[in-house]
């Protein structure tokens, strides 16, 4: 949705109390933040999500957490 040709009408279709904000949005909401609390990752966090294609049937997914 980030530095599309046209924009995405978000106002409709969406469950009721669903935001969409744009990752620029989000970048400069962290970075207006004040208090932050440091909440380092556990071994069992989930440090990547990654999604198959789906070209060889329904697409998939894998959590790899912090630790591994």
């Amino acid at each position: 949705m980030e530095d599309q040709l046209s924009t995405t009408d978000t106002s409709d279709g969406y469950k009721t109390g669903i935001q969409i904000i744009p990752f620029s949005q989000v970048v400069q909401s962290g970075a207006a933040a004040t208090h932050i609390e440091e909440v380092p990752p556990t071994p069992d966090d989930v440090a990547i999500i990654m999604y198959t294609s789906g070209s060889t049937g329904c697409l998939k997914e894998l959590y790899s957490p912090t630790g591994t």
